[in-house]
């Protein structure tokens, strides 16, 4: 995973993240991995056109405030994923997705990684979404930039689902 996702932290699409005004140290960076933003399940046996879509995901926005301590830096973050119903989705009109949330350090070296599960609710609609609230503390060695650390969310991809969105990106 590590392949994956030091080569990726450059293509980060940055949000917003503030520290206190009483302290001029950088907090650490949020983005979400361009490779890894998007998400398209096709259904079982099926082919890979349009029609047999089951759902496509997207990250939003990722957005966070942190507290900048002598010892860590405490990253409160909203996650927002979008999901379109595809036309192959059948019962039950729900769907879950597994995205991580990624810490690097200041080598882009990968510190620590979480996955998590949401479920999307179709019911009724065509297009649903999820609003995560996370929080992450990164402790901090004596003297380091919290701003030379970054938060990176992305799906978690099949190396197939992965291919499919670099050949979309090109």
């Amino acid at each position: 995973m590590k392949r994956f996702l030091a080569p990726l932290a450059l293509a980060l699409v940055l949000a917003s993240c503030s520290s206190s005004p009483k302290d001029p140290r950088a907090c650490p960076r949020l983005g979400v991995i361009a490779d890894a933003a998007e998400l398209v399940r096709y259904r079982a046996g099926g082919g890979r056109d349009v029609t047999d879509q089951v759902f496509s995901a997207r990250l939003g926005d990722v957005v966070g405030s942190c507290r900048l301590d002598k010892t860590s830096a405490n990253v409160d973050m909203r996650v927002s994923i979008v999901a379109d119903r595809g036309p192959a989705m059948t019962r039950p009109d729900e769907a879950e997705v597994e995205y991580f949330v990624a810490v690097t350090g200041p080598g882009d070296e990968i510190l620590a990684k979480e996955t998590f599960r949401t479920r999307l609710d179709f019911a009724n609609r065509n297009r649903t979404g999820s609003a995560e609230e996370l929080s992450q503390r990164i402790p901090l060695p004596a003297g380091s930039d919290p701003g030379a650390y970054s938060i990176l969310v992305g799906f978690q991809l099949t190396p197939e689902e992965l291919s499919d969105n670099r050949r979309r990106r090109r």
